[in-house]
């Protein structure tokens, strides 16, 4: 189109769909960052090639993908040195989403007749779904993401989740995109019109759901609790002597927060320098003691805190430990949400399923050695998952903990409450990792989706920040403060008119966060149902795949031998 090689529509779309997401957040950009890929889309589904390399469709869209790749997820390189390899594997992987979008809208177009526009949503959403299924747990910068400050439009998220946002707005770009190359009544009329008509039904059914929460208030909240969040970087965790210095930093804010007499206090992700073992009748067992020759003062040493913390501060704990569990034949590491109730006894127990690859194990690490070089830390550090979704009950509450990118697995969570039923979602989470980058930000993102999809709230711990409460319909209840809050009000800084661009000056420091959490109990169409329109996509995908390979393979079968007619 107008001579532009097709490579450079796709870096205008990747540099358009970039600024859509943190640090930038021009979430409007969203509306229009695919429109010069969908002028390259248009001619590979009409079957043009160019000659030279810059000109191929397939190619182009590939290299632009790539470099939204490496120009977004470069917060993961800041992790550790080895993680740079990680962080290129992980982009060229996630590039191939902009390739498999072509071939599948092509395929949805040619094989099954379906509208570009409508072909073009369908395959966004298939890719979209596929890459939230990958291991290696990194289904971040969804397109619906870009539109989180849009809290009217987004509550279609329980209905259809985040993907039929995706879907809307994939639909409204290549729609632009067919206008600008038509410039014909026709395709505003049956293609421009239907998806205008869409964010208009979306916006509306945002604004009933909005309304009716409105009705219900005051809505139930629990009991004060309390957030501490420390901004300690992650490299402090591998100095035993600097990892001291975090305990003191937890006391002190543990010690502004019992001011305010909350019920609970809750601190981020492995945030103490001592870890909590699990025992079998408070009875350490044989085979431990003659492994581990200080497991006896170790044992001690975190019951004792227990006990001094909950009778200093009389509240409950919530905190995120690394927890060893001696109740076996054999120790076993996980990463644990741990409640204390204020007697100092364990009360409840979460080890964190979905484990991050190169973070807190390392993949293949038995067959290929070498990849033990990826790890982070200079030393031995393997986390087992944990096998049971199961809730932490604190007094009349059932907590759903989701410790850290566990928030962003949209079926974790659905799961959480669909089999449990929980009064809100806790995330603990150490993003002391990134450094303040716009990964903090994003982070809170994918949290703010899985509050509307449930319509749960949720309470985030989050070293570095951004700690919050954010309630059922996706809105920012509060954030923290480091000053000190007055003795009437509830410490924390109320967030309802407190705009994402401005999510920044909460990371990246320490300071505390007191407040109530809001309760919502019904399940969601979303809760109930799940992925339908991704499943649906999927379906339609794997059919018009099926279709293309039945009519090769038919083209390719000789044709039967010619017989002579009988006299």
């Amino acid at each position: 189109m107008l001579g532009v090689p097709n490579f450079s529509w796709c870096l205008i779309s990747s540099l358009l769909l970039w600024l859509s997401f943190f640090p930038v957040n021009a979430g409007w950009l969203g509306w229009v960052a695919l429109v010069p890929l969908g002028f390259v889309l248009q001619q590979f589904v009409d079957g043009v090639r160019g000659e030279r390399w810059f000109h191929r469709p397939l190619l182009s869209a590939w290299l632009g993908g790539l470099i939204f790749c490496l120009i977004a997820f470069r917060w993961i390189c800041l992790a550790s040195t080895p993680m740079i390899a990680v962080y290129v594997v992980v982009c060229l992987i996630i590039s191939l989403q902009w390739l498999c979008f072509f071939v599948f809208t092509r395929l949805l177009h040619q094989q099954l007749k379906v509208p570009f526009v409508l072909a073009g949503g369908i395959a966004w959403v298939a890719v979209e779904y596929f890459r939230s299924q990958l291991w290696f747990g990194y289904s971040w910068y969804y397109l619906a993401h870009t539109q989180h400050d849009e809290i009217s439009f987004i509550q279609l998220a329980d209905v259809t989740g985040a993907f039929g946002l995706s879907f809307i707005m994939t639909m409204v770009n290549l729609a632009l995109a067919r206008l600008i190359m038509q410039r014909s009544l026709r395709v505003m009329s049956w293609e421009v019109v239907p998806t205008v008509v869409l964010v208009g039904l979306a916006c509306w059914y945002g604004s009933v759901q909005l309304a009716r929460d409105s009705d219900v208030l005051p809505r139930p909240q629990t009991p004060r609790l309390a957030v501490l969040q420390g901004s300690q970087p992650q490299e402090i965790k591998n100095d035993a002597e600097k990892w001291r210095a975090i305990d003191r930093n937890y006391f002190e804010l543990g010690e502004a927060a019992a001011r305010y007499h909350p019920e609970l206090m809750i601190a981020p992700e492995t945030c103490l320098s001592h870890t909590w073992m699990r025992l079998k009748d408070n009875q350490i067992p044989d085979w431990a003691k003659k492994q581990f020759n200080r497991i006896e003062s170790a044992v001690a040493y975190g019951q004792q805190w227990a006990t001094d913390s909950t009778a200093r501060w009389q509240s409950a704990l919530l905190f995120g430990f690394n927890s060893y569990d001696l109740r076996g034949d054999s120790l076993r590491h996980t990463n644990s949400a741990l409640l204390i109730n204020k007697e100092g006894h364990e009360a409840g127990i979460y080890d964190k399923i979905v484990c991050l690859p190169f973070g807190e194990y390392i993949p293949w690490a038995e067959t290929l050695p070498f990849m033990k070089l990826l790890s982070p830390y200079p030393y031995e550090y393997t986390v087992r998952p944990g096998t049971d979704i199961n809730i932490i009950e604190w007094q009349k509450y059932r907590l759903a903990a989701l410790i850290c990118y566990e928030d962003s697995v949209h079926n974790l969570c659905r799961q959480f409450v669909l089999e449990q039923n929980p009064s809100f979602f806790v995330n603990l989470s150490n993003d002391g990792w990134f450094k303040g980058s716009e990964e903090h930000e994003q982070h809170l993102v994918n949290a703010r989706f899985r509050c509307i999809e449930n319509r749960r709230s949720m309470v985030r711990a989050v070293n570095m920040g951004v700690s919050c409460i954010i309630d059922g319909m996706g809105r920012m209840v509060a954030l923290p403060t480091s000053a000190n809050p007055a003795p009437d009000d509830k410490g924390a800084v109320i967030a309802y008119d407190i705009p994402s661009s401005q999510w920044r000056n909460f990371k990246d420091r320490t300071g505390i966060l007191v407040g109530s959490v809001p309760i919502y109990t019904q399940l969601t169409f979303y809760t109930r149902y799940g992925d339908l329109l991704p499943y649906g996509c999927w379906a339609l995908v794997i059919v018009a795949v099926l279709l293309s390979i039945m009519k090769k393979v038919g083209s390719r079968q000789p044709a039967p031998p010619a017989t002579s007619a009988s006299v």
